[in-house]
């Protein structure tokens, strides 16, 4: 499994999953002060984005899909979101 998470296709993928994730709940999260409505928007701008790269990479699809669920378990990266939009308002 190690070896999975070393794999550049892998890292890839899940550093597009995270910032979409993150510029997703910061999008959202300017416009509203719902915390979790900006989290259930980030996931699903994450799911179309799964789509995409499923299409993109035929031949590593596994690795597509382990990404994809270790974003969506993934608690740090809400605490990531969350307080890069804080430094964001901070920076205002």
């Amino acid at each position: 499994m190690n070896d999975i998470h070393n794999h550049s296709t892998f890292r890839g993928v899940y550093a597009k999953f995270s910032r979409v994730f993150i510029d997703s709940f910061c999008l959202y999260r300017r416009n509203t002060d719902a915390t979790r409505d900006a989290i259930n928007f980030a996931r699903k701008e994450v799911e179309k984005c799964f789509f995409k790269e499923i299409k993109s990479h035929r031949n590593n699809t596994k690795l597509v899909v382990i990404a994809y669920q270790k974003i969506c378990n993934d608690s740090e990266l809400v605490e990531k979101a969350i307080s890069y939009y804080k430094g964001m308002e901070k920076a205002k």
